[in-house]
């Protein structure tokens, strides 16, 4: 769901998922939900702001563990794009900067399964 409000564009979603695997050490239930703000900046870059949560609980042990999984994931990210060429006889076609920054952060009872992450990303793309 995105909802214009002035300038900004705001961004929210929840999503419920259950995977019933044939080994139940697979089997979860996960909750995941996002909140977004996007929007226009100097210069046409356009920027969104992120976070999203997700839990998921595992029906079972591994065969490793003798608890059942529990996972707090939390990502905060930050998303620029530009156009960098437009085509004058088509506007579909451009040549597109992508540059993202996330910050990761996944919490489990099983050591395993907690760590930290940084990543920055970026990409060109054609679009014809």
């Amino acid at each position: 769901l995105t909802i214009p409000w002035r300038t900004l564009w705001l961004g929210t979603g929840i999503s419920l998922e259950k995977e019933d695997a044939f080994d139940d050490e697979y089997t979860y239930q996960r909750v995941s939900s996002e909140l977004s703000v996007s929007r226009e900046l100097i210069f046409d870059i356009f920027c969104r702001v992120h976070y999203h949560f997700r839990y998921t609980k595992y029906e079972e042990p591994g065969s490793l563990f003798i608890d059942d999984r529990e996972d707090y994931h939390h990502l905060v990210g930050l998303d620029m794009k530009r156009k960098l060429w437009e085509s004058k006889q088509n506007t579909d076609r451009h040549i597109m900067l992508n540059i993202s920054l996330f910050h990761n952060n996944a919490m489990s009872n099983i050591d395993l399964y907690d760590y930290t992450q940084e990543v920055i990303q970026m990409n060109v793309a054609y679009q014809f």
